[in-house]
């Protein structure tokens, strides 16, 4: 629900015409967001991973095919980012696919603020949503009667009610995941990443839904499609594999499987 509203809110950010209605909006957006990775950390760095990736992708396409050389008559990067931010979620568009709003819309919202060189900090590693929370500064650290105000705005609690009849059977598929999971043929290997590295890590991936958040760190994908990293230290490719994600990635293979180091076998 509380992904529903970020992008409720997102929407007419970038559609605004008026900087001070646009800011305002920012201020919400940047409320909902603090509030749901306090309380789902595990989030963070994968969305903001994606946001880089995959909405930055988006951004760049936009802002190509908007041009009146390339399209005459072509729709505003605006118009065209909007219609991705549809905040009736699916459970399937919380992967890979809502990215490719929310994270384009930042980096409207970037060029807005007039902010020099976000584009080269975002590639360097920065995230959106840190450079936009600098872009717009919030003027109080007290987040919460905003956070009530922008619930009964936005209709939260309808929102909620929704949802929560969506994953009604949420307990049970996810004791039976995690079953499945533990019962996998083959070694569990767990591979880590360190995220202080510079540049970043680059992690790609698509799931279908449900996923499945097993403690404030570690998220169950049992319907991952693609898993692609890509760092100083490895390069990790897996296809239609269940995975759990921590600060790295859990997974079983075969008993025979081999591991290239250093471009050689190891075992």
């Amino acid at each position: 629900a509380f992904a529903s509203l970020e992008q409720k809110i997102l929407k007419p950010a970038i559609e605004s015409r008026n900087p001070t209605e646009s800011s305002l909006l920012v201020h919400q957006f940047l409320v909902v967001r603090a509030d749901r990775y306090a309380r789902r950390p595990n989030f963070q760095i994968p969305e903001e991973s994606q946001e880089r990736s995959e909405g930055m992708a988006e951004y760049v396409g936009v802002s190509l095919m908007s041009r009146s050389d390339v399209i005459p008559q072509a729709d505003s990067p605006a118009a065209v980012i909007a219609k991705k931010l549809k905040w009736s979620l699916k459970l399937n568009d919380m992967n890979k696919n809502r990215y490719y709003g929310t994270g384009a819309a930042q980096g409207l919202l970037l060029d807005h603020a007039g902010i020099k060189n976000w584009k080269e900090k975002v590639a360097s590693g920065a995230s959106l949503t840190g450079m936009i929370a600098i872009a717009y500064p919030l003027a109080s650290n007290n987040k919460q009667p905003l956070l009530a105000n922008i619930k009964s705005e936005y209709g939260y609690n309808e929102l909620l009610k929704g949802y929560s009849a969506i994953v009604g059977d949420y307990p049970n598929a996810k004791a039976r995941a995690i079953a499945e999971y533990e019962n996998l043929p083959g070694v569990e290997w767990a591979v880590k990443l360190r995220w202080d590295e510079k540049p970043m890590p680059a992690v790609n991936y698509s799931s279908a839904d449900p996923q499945f958040q097993l403690s404030d760190t570690e998220t169950l994908m049992p319907g991952l499609k693609l898993l692609d990293v890509r760092s100083k230290a490895l390069t990790l490719h897996l296809e239609n594999r269940p995975i759990i994600m921590d600060s790295g990635f859990r997974f079983h293979v075969a008993d025979n499987a081999v591991l290239i180091l250093d471009g050689k076998p190891f075992r």
